[in-house]
């Protein structure tokens, strides 16, 4: 068995393994577990703001489709915010988040799954807190300097549509933007149209309007994403560099925080500076990320537009 250690003293020292909270010290995962040796398995992040998780039912519902997807069993119903609860008050979360990690779990070798009445998943839940400055506005971070990689974006892949645990393509193109001295990067499909940044959903001021790639283009359908939509506070529209060259704004948004772009590199090298709309960014920022003063049914609501 493999032991799961906290990488630092800051690090929250309780988590949800299996069916019940453990010390993360005294974890063992499985060497035969699928996540760990195919990436078999979807995990969800949940932001943890004033010690509530306001949004975690769309990231239920989104890992039970995924689950559909993936011909694997779901987290049985009320598990998904239980043992969230419970992880979070354990590690007294206030500011900051918990990843949920589902995986097949263990198998015999080879790439076919078991059936999923006989799997076992593996269910692993951790929590973070914020790092940062008590009184930094909720989710707002940073401006960044972006690239468009060669990594690409498979499109007609059923892994865009799942937060999967095979984020290898995201993790070599963050490299690449890194290694050019960028902070992340945009990954087009086989097409051209641009889909994603690494961990975020793209949004761009094409003229006067919000636009965010489809899910057709290969964008993974984010929460922060749906509930822009939703609102009618953003459209779908596809981009690609071509395009890209004429917005008047772009911001990387996730479950998380939103990530306001000051300049982008193209495939050819070269620099475009960006303008930021602090007005439109404190408005994303503040729908997005605020705390609503009510949700109707617990999580499903949306806060008073702006």
């Amino acid at each position: 068995m493999t032991s799961l250690k906290p990488a630092s003293a800051s690090v929250p020292a309780m988590a949800w393994f299996g069916d019940g909270l453990r010390p993360l010290n005294t974890l063992a995962l499985n060497p035969a577990d699928r996540g760990l040796l195919l990436g078999d398995g979807l995990f969800e992040t949940v932001r943890v703001h004033q010690g509530h998780m306001d949004w975690a039912a769309l990231h239920e519902e989104r890992m039970r489709q995924g689950c559909g997807l993936l011909n694997m069993p779901a987290l049985p119903a009320g598990r998904f915010m239980a043992a969230l609860n419970a992880t979070r008050a354990a590690n007294q979360v206030l500011e900051g988040s918990l990843r949920l990690t589902w995986t097949r779990g263990p198998a015999a070798r080879g790439l076919v799954p078991p059936s999923p009445e006989r799997c076992q998943p593996t269910l692993l839940i951790t929590a973070s807190h914020s790092v940062g400055a008590p009184s930094a506005k909720p989710g707002l971070r940073a401006p960044a300097t972006i690239m468009v990689a060669r990594q690409r974006r498979d499109a007609d892949s059923i892994l865009a549509q799942v937060k999967s645990l095979s984020a290898l393509p995201a993790v070599v193109a963050r490299l690449e933007a890194h290694q050019a001295g960028c902070d992340d990067a945009l990954m087009a499909n086989h097409h051209g149209q641009l889909a994603e940044a690494t961990a975020a959903n793209l949004v761009a001021l094409m003229g006067e309007r919000l636009t965010t790639p489809p899910l057709h283009d290969g964008a993974l359908p984010g929460t922060s994403r749906a509930r822009l939509l939703q609102r009618g506070l953003v459209v779908e529209g596809s981009c690609t560099e071509a395009t890209l060259a004429q917005a008047r704004g772009l911001w990387l948004v996730n479950a998380l925080g939103i990530t306001p772009v000051r300049a982008w590199r193209d495939g050819q090298g070269r620099t475009h500076d960006l303008p930021l709309p602090g007005t439109i960014t404190e408005k994303l920022r503040h729908f997005l990320y605020d705390r609503p003063k009510s949700l109707p049914n617990g999580a499903a609501g949306l806060p008073t537009p702006f």
